[in-house]
């Protein structure tokens, strides 16, 4: 495989020896025996007829491949005969109700962040411990995936450097964003199979086949001395789960490894063998078999799948069918670039854990045909700075919701499949910077950076100039310039082009924008303009409340000088086509800036008084800056 230079060796020990350490093992081992005495505690209290029987612990803490970003995985596991009996969710909400009524979660419990994800093959309950900050992925009767664990920290007890391997392959490919099948790449498990696989293919394997029976003499058994069955398909189904854990029945030539290769090697040597993506385009990548095969000869494999990796004990499940086009070659390039770092004689080892990208903090979601405003999202979503919002309608597109940091996202993805946007789907899925820009090259988007609230003015929505103020108050609207008010943006969303029988004096001019109807009396902001008459103003009523609800929203709208740049939409009759209409129905309001269409009439209050005439329209806000004050407000 060659050899390393001495500078990456030196740089290499010195890292490796603050990344395996006994204390961070230690600390992992006694956060997984509180976790499970607690919720083993919690499945005491849950009603008979749930038949949980234990708690456990797999995945990366179990197998051995796990690292300090790595999320814990724990299950619940039934009495066998009543695995098909209830479903998986309605286990989970019994343990989220006991959870609670324990105060276990909420603002002073033990857990945060609880979130459900029902709607995944395999439903799970996640929340954060606060504690240790740890994730915790909470399923039940995951028995292939405890199995799993299993085998792979057998791999690991046969050679230390499999988990240690597998550890740095799993922390690379989460620096560079490529761990996710949302985003079109593998999850963390695949990173461990191609680990595995790579090191059976070896001159000097590092591991043998632990699942053959080839040669082993004593294992020539009935199968079903191994079966194990699962319900992961939705009825039981048996699958052979067998491999061997006493190394001392191994064929002699295979109970120890002759290889003597380094772990640097042997990384250097894993992107080789993939990297330049001609063996995984041809072969199947199989610890079950443990050799190199066509991937047509796989029953996991489909047509419409460019790379199989199967899962060892489901030889239905190929780990690789959600990778895309675009995802494969992320990864093939990131091979490629940790390859190169390592052939580099200035490099440090830790460089080949240095972003390819800025991290992004994000979440995504799919949004309906008829929602054309990304202002709902600032509503429920309190803590996301910046909505990147596709302006062209169609299936594929999906919305993207950044936060500043990585608990400001776990706090938002916590309301998964509870928030209720109209014309939203209310599944969140973790995402990277890659999905982000990948999506940029396929639609058209506009950035919505969270309005900022001084008093009562707010900041520009993206796409609406400010209204200016002149000496005395006068109103002076935004320029109709299509490059000044949207430069290379077009109309805000939900604009309309004119119909071809609309007034071009009030309907929506030539690509989109929208004309301004002021008022031609002056009027006062926050005491400028010396013609203002304040008597004008209605007036209070002694006892009258000063505020008022604003449609059906938790917004209010306080009495008084109100200043938002953007329109306010409303429904609107056939008959209801002039702004005039609007201007003698709030009979305060300084312009309207109307749209021709029968659907949507857009009214900008740059300053309103909460009057009768206006309680009694129904106004919800557009743009960010109204909603944002509104609900502040």
């Amino acid at each position: 495989m060659g050899e390393t230079t001495p500078m990456l060796e030196a740089s290499a020990d010195q890292y490796l020896r603050s990344y395996f350490n006994q204390a961070a093992e230690d600390d992992r081992e006694k956060l997984q025996k509180r976790l499970k005495l607690i919720l083993s505690g919690v499945a005491r209290q849950l009603p008979t007829r749930m038949g949980v029987v234990k708690v456990d612990v797999f995945g990366s803490f179990k197998n051995g491949m796990t690292s300090g970003a790595s999320d814990i995985d724990m299950v619940a596991l039934t009495e066998r005969e009543k695995d098909n009996l209830l479903k998986a969710t309605d286990i989970l909400q019994a343990f989220q109700n006991v959870m609670k009524d324990r105060n276990l979660i909420g603002e002073s419990g033990i857990f945060a962040n609880v979130t459900t994800i029902y709607q995944a093959q395999v439903p799970l309950l996640k929340f954060t411990d606060r504690e240790s900050n740890c994730e915790v992925d909470f399923c039940v009767n995951n028995r292939l995936g405890v199995e799993n664990s299993k085998l792979l920290l057998t791999y690991g007890r046969y050679d230390e450097r499999v988990s240690k391997l597998g550890r740095l392959v799993k922390d690379w490919a989460k620096a560079q964003g490529l761990v996710g099948t949302a985003d079109g790449h593998l999850n963390s498990y695949a990173y461990m199979l191609m680990t595995i696989f790579f090191l059976q293919q070896l001159e000097d394997p590092v591991v043998p086949n632990l699942q053959s029976r080839e040669g082993r003499p004593d294992q020539q058994t009935s199968e079903d001395e191994w079966s194990l069955i699962d319900t992961k398909y939705g009825m039981p189904k048996k699958f052979d789960a067998y491999f061997c854990n006493d190394f001392s029945k191994l064929p002699e030539d295979q109970q120890a490894s002759r290889n003597t290769m380094t772990l640097v090697e042997l990384l250097r040597g894993f992107f080789r063998f993939y990297s330049d993506g001609d063996f995984l385009s041809t072969y199947a990548v199989s610890m079950r078999r443990g050799k190199a095969e066509p991937k047509s000869d796989f029953a996991c494999w489909d047509r419409s799948s460019s790379w199989v990796i199967e899962d060892p004990f489901d030889d239905g499940h190929n780990l690789a069918r959600g990778c895309t086009e675009s995802g494969i070659k992320r990864i093939l390039s990131q091979m490629k670039s940790a390859l190169e770092t390592l052939a580099d004689d200035q490099a440090q080892f830790k460089d080949i854990f240095k972003p390819s990208i800025p991290e992004e903090f994000l979440l995504k979601c799919r949004r309906g045909v008829n929602m054309v405003s990304p202002d709902p999202f600032f509503d429920v979503f309190e803590d996301v700075q910046t909505v990147h919002f596709p302006r062209e309608v169609a299936k594929e597109a999906q919305v993207f919701l950044q936060f500043n940091n990585a608990t400001a996202r776990r706090k938002a993805h916590a309301k998964n499949e509870k928030f209720i946007i109209p014309d939203v789907t209310p599944q969140l899925f973790v995402t990277s910077a890659h999905s982000r820009r990948e999506a940029r090259q396929m639609f058209d988007y506009q950035e919505y950076p969270r309005p900022q609230v001084t008093g009562a003015l707010t900041q520009n929505a993206p796409w609406c100039d400010p209204m200016s103020f002149g000496p005395t108050g006068e109103l002076h609207p935004p320029v109709h310039s299509e490059e000044a008010r949207w430069p290379s943006l077009g109309p805000p969303p939900g604009l309309h082009p004119q119909s071809a029988k609309s007034s071009s004096k009030f309907g929506v001019g030539g690509k989109g924008h929208m004309d301004f109807v002021p008022k031609t009396e002056p009027f006062d902001v926050q005491g400028r303009g010396s013609n203002a008459d304040a008597s004008k103003l209605p007036q209070k009523k002694t006892g009258e409340s000063t505020k008022t609800p604003v449609k059906s929203t938790a917004a209010k709208a306080k009495s008084g000088v109100l200043l938002f740049p953007g329109p306010v939409r409303t429904g609107v009759g056939i008959a209801d086509r002039t702004p005039q209409t609007w201007q003698e129905i709030c009979e305060d309001s300084i312009v309207a800036c109307w749209g021709n269409d029968v659907n949507n009439s857009y009214h900008a209050k740059t300053r309103f008084e909460v009057v009768k005439p206006i309680s009694q329209c129904s106004f919800s806000a557009t743009t960010l800056d109204g909603f944002e004050l509104l609900r502040k407000w």
